[in-house]
């Protein structure tokens, strides 16, 4: 059986082409492979991946209230979804998958490649 592995971003899907390469290479090598990010007010479709893609809508679009929003959302799809590994990608999807994986005892992976501390819905 193959391992589920569900990646995590806070991005439009489309236009994330390391995680269409990471997602991409996973599948490859035999892994069930989703990667959930959301829906912008002008999201084209999605792309035809070889890996499943999700999006969550959410009311707000930016500010504290989406990132809140957002990481309520994902917690909940995550707590649903039956993936093996979870792999947070970045610091703002990491608490949900971080609960979930203590919830449901799966092991949790996380890309710490880039920090984003000094955007403005973190420091203002």
């Amino acid at each position: 059986m193959k391992k589920r592995i569900t990646c995590t971003v806070i991005n439009d899907l489309n236009y994330d082409q390391r995680m269409i390469r990471t997602c991409t290479t996973l599948q490859e090598a035999g892994y069930e492979v989703k990667l959930v990010g959301r829906t912008k007010s002008k999201s084209i479709p999605l792309s035809d991946f070889p890996f499943r893609g999700i999006r969550l809508n959410c009311f707000f679009s930016q500010g504290k209230l989406f990132y809140l929003e957002y990481n309520i959302r994902l917690f909940f799809f995550l707590l649903s979804d039956e993936a093996d590994i979870i792999f947070s990608v970045d610091l703002d999807t990491i608490l949900p998958g971080f609960f979930i994986s203590i919830l449901k005892k799966k092991k949790q992976i996380y890309d710490a490649h880039e920090y984003f501390t000094e955007v403005p819905e973190v420091t203002e």
